[in-house]
């Protein structure tokens, strides 16, 4: 047997007892015991360092970067219930080697290895194409997490080609779990309608074509998620084609411009009541409207008409309603087929648009005196795009191209830019695989990614119909070295379905220490033609005592209408859990 040196037998003794003092430290104000061998501390790339607890408690470390003045302390989450681990990323500024301690005692140190990060992590990941059953042209999120499509009926008689296997564009629901698809028709042609969820949750279709662009009609019908099944309403006063649909805080429906029938612009809004199941035109806010106008719900009870025409407005909609206070947007042209959206409660984005511009403002409606500003300008001119809100805040312009044509099809935008609200920068993202201009969609799922769909019918010169999907997933959903969040994302194990305005929620959450959640939530999508009509995010106060989070509702339908929102808690690294659907009335 070799002879073990001094150095050598001193330096084994020390950690044995280091090992000894150090595996089984009380935890202060509690029962249980911190055992430090089960953390354990790996360097992944860049300056990113990974962290792993195995104990059944919140554990808070210190931290330190070799030889600089950078240290910090961590609380590393109790590994949740059938997991091994819960996993914690820590970013350094300094690049060198990171010290992890204890209660004063060291526990592991790891170097810098200089590794190059994952671009996934940065840029996101688009899925391979799904091929879809119709050209899908009207996209939402069920509350159950379903996705409800439809296209042109009379597709197959208006000269586009409907390749085999494929229908007509009748609505079908697609589940993104099982991925299965059934039709659910209704026996109309919802071609060019608008639509919003009701308080209920039930989406409310209103007018549309019949065999011939531009003739609205003014059947209005409800798809109730929970039967799938549809329940036609009294009709509208007047045909609409092309018009838009908002949920307001009294949980009415205001429905706003198009074409009716004869092919004339409908000037006169209607407000559906659920209750009574009936229209009342609003006589006293008449008015030619763009198509698909940009609306929201107010903080002061009004509703905020914000593009695409470059004189937005309110509109107060008691009584036959009245016109209110204008903002002209710095843009001062029409921005049509850009989008807009609420990143926050009176807080909106428009972006895009025009023949075509690259430029984005916002605006607070809580300010106490509102005016658009502008933001940073994306990289790319767009119009026919769409913007989404992401599960963290963030905002995701998407598809379109760049011309004085109505769908153009030079200078195509293959990459998605998202916007920061913090700094109002954006960064660009990984590119699609297939153009997405003209009839072309995105909605975000219940688990963070977004579906993007459609585009043609008619197609922009020298493009197919797109019969496909493809679904994004966010950098949010992947580490710095590549591998998924799943270990490092919060969980949500309990949380209410319903809650009241100002009433405090009680969730139980995994995988996110103790004050480092933050909470947002956003109401269902429902969209078409570069407009989401009714989705807009509210981010949430709340506190949190080890892994019981109360979170409070807003405090009335001004700030969130009435209907279902699907709810994320993030940790400190901006990674959200998967969303988990609250109905608020």
């Amino acid at each position: 047997m070799r002879a073990i040196g001094l150095t050598q037998l001193r330096r084994s003794l020390r950690l044995i007892t280091v090992g000894l003092i150090s595996a089984l430290v009380p935890l202060h104000g509690a029962a249980a015991q911190v055992n430090t061998s089960l953390i354990k501390l790996s360097y992944r790339c860049g300056n990113w360092f990974r962290i792993r607890n195995s104990n059944t408690v919140d554990v808070t470390v210190q931290w330190s970067v070799y030889r600089t003045s950078e240290n910090g302390s961590l609380t590393l989450p109790a590994k949740p219930a059938g997991s091994s681990y819960s996993e914690t990323w820590l970013p350094t500024t300094n690049r060198g080697p990171v010290l992890l301690q204890y209660n004063s005692t060291r526990i592991a140190q790891k170097p810098n290895a200089s590794a190059a990060c994952a671009t996934v992590a940065s840029v996101g990941q688009w899925s391979d194409t799904i091929s879809w059953p119709i050209m899908p042209i009207h996209t939402h999120v069920l509350p159950d997490g379903r996705v409800l499509t439809w296209g042109r009926e009379h597709a197959d008689v208006d000269g586009y080609t409907i390749p085999p296997g494929r229908s007509n564009g009748k609505p079908n629901v697609w589940d993104p779990v099982a991925n299965t698809w059934t039709f659910h028709d209704a026996g109309q042609d919802f071609f060019c309608s608008g639509h919003a969820f009701l308080p209920d949750g039930r989406l409310m279709e209103a007018g549309g074509s019949d065999d011939h662009d531009d003739h609205g009609q003014r059947f209005a019908w409800i798809f109730d998620w929970r039967n799938n099944s549809w329940m036609q309403t009294p009709n509208m006063a007047d045909g609409r084609w092309y018009p838009t649909v908002a949920t307001l805080a009294s949980g009415n429906m205001f429905i706003i411009s198009g074409q009716d029938t004869n092919v004339a612009w409908d000037s006169i809004p209607e407000v559906y009541n659920a209750s009574t199941n009936s229209f009342t035109e609003m006589t006293g806010v008449t008015r030619k409207q763009q198509f698909w106008a940009w609306l929201f719900a107010a903080p002061n009870g009004q509703l905020f008409y914000a593009g695409d025409y470059a004189s937005t407005y309110y509109m107060n909609t008691s009584g036959v309603g009245s016109f209110g206070q204008q903002f002209p947007t710095n843009y001062g042209a029409q921005r049509s087929y850009g989008s807009a959206v609420m990143y926050d409660a009176g807080k909106i984005l428009i972006v895009g648009g025009g023949n075509t511009t690259n430029t984005a403002e916002i605006i607070d409606l809580n300010s106490g005196s509102p005016h658009w500003q502008y933001t940073g300008a994306m990289q790319y001119p767009r119009r026919q795009m769409n913007a989404v809100i992401l599960a963290n805040g963030e905002v995701m312009a998407s598809g379109g191209s760049a011309g004085s044509v109505f769908n153009p099809p030079t200078s195509i935008v293959y990459t998605p830019e998202i916007w920061n609200p913090a700094t109002g920068n954006w960064t660009a993202m990984a590119n699609y695989k297939i153009p997405r201009l003209y009839h072309s969609e995105t909605v975000l799922l219940f688990d963070g990614r977004v579906l993007s769909d459609g585009g043609g019918q008619p197609a922009a010169s020298g493009l197919p119909d797109n019969f496909n999907a493809e679904i994004y997933s966010p950098p949010y959903l992947f580490n710095p070295d590549g591998s998924s969040t799943s270990s490092s994302r919060p969980i949500i194990t309990a949380a209410p379905t319903t809650t009241t305005y100002g009433g405090s929620m009680q969730l139980t959450v995994q995988n996110v220490a103790a004050g480092a959640a933050t909470v947002l939530w956003i109401k269902l999508g429902s969209t078409t033609h570069a407009i989401n009509m009714g989705t807009r995010a509210n981010h949430l106060t709340s506190s949190q005592t080890g892994q019981t989070l109360n979170v409070t509702a807003p405090a009335n339908a001004n700030l969130a209408p009435p209907g279902h929102y699907v709810l994320y808690v993030l940790n400190a690294n901006g990674i959200p859990s998967v969303g988990t659907v609250v109905h608020i009335q």
